[in-house]
This record gives C-alpha cells, structure tokens and sequence, in this order.
C-alpha cells in the first residue's frame, strides 16, 4: 500500500515538471509574438494579432496550453501574411 503511494505521488510531480516547460514555452511564444507585434505598422494585421494575443493571455492564465499555442500561432499568421494591396 505504501509503495503504491509513493509510485503515485511520484507520478503526479513527474506530470507536473512534464506540463511546466509546456507553459513556459507558450509564454516564450506569447512575448516572442508580442514583441513582434510591436513592430508592426499595419493598422489591421496588428489589430488581428492583438486580438490573437489577447485571447493567448487568457487562454494562458487558465492553464490552457493547446488554445494558448493556437492563439500564439494566429497571431503569427497575422503579423506574416502580406497586407491587401490597395487599388
């Protein structure tokens, strides 16, 4: 019985030093995109990011790491797509 606890115990502080460079990588990938963002002088990509962004914090904040790397990544895909030219 003590065994058992013990291999548990082990087992949910594994987890937990597994799950946190997860979130750690999301918050590298948040800062790398806000800084990214920053730099941007398009009124309507950086709207769109910050909007990503914003939800990324959120989703970060509640411990969501897949929707944090979802938003981290259409945030991306806003500062990169090339702005609709004008006619």
């Amino acid at each position: 019985m003590m065994r058992r606890t013990v291999v548990l115990a082990c087992a949910l502080v594994l987890s937990g030093v597994v799950a946190a460079p997860a979130f750690a990588d999301c918050a590298t990938d948040l800062k790398a995109a806000q800084d990214a963002a920053a730099k941007i002088t398009n009124a309507s990509q950086k709207a769109e990011a910050e909007k990503h962004i914003a939800q990324a914090k959120t989703e970060l904040t509640a411990a969501n790491e897949k929707a944090c790397e979802e938003h981290v990544a259409a945030a991306n895909a806003a500062l990169t797509t090339k702005p609709a030219m004008k006619p």
